[in-house]
């Protein structure tokens, strides 16, 4: 655990609660009220998730093509 430490590597444990806010928070972005690239310090695609994590960015934006459709996501968002 020293060693995630001292990497900037932080461990929690449980379940996050991100669920409650995402809409407000996409929201948010949706309107440009704030310029994420300032914070960005890494782009990069979802599968070199191991090189950019070693490489350890400040904040790094991993993209990858979305897993489901549309229409699935509305089931999804209908079963809750």
């Amino acid at each position: 655990m020293m060693t995630m430490y001292v990497k900037g590597i932080n461990f929690y444990t449980g379940r996050g609660q991100g669920r409650p806010n995402i809409e407000k928070s996409m929201a948010f972005l949706d309107a440009k009220r704030f310029d994420v690239s300032k914070i960005t310090t890494l782009i990069a695609p979802f599968d070199e998730t191991p090189r950019v994590l070693a490489e350890a960015p400040m904040k790094a934006v991993l993209v990858r093509e979305p897993l489901h459709t549309r229409a699935f996501e509305e089931v999804i968002h209908s079963s809750f």
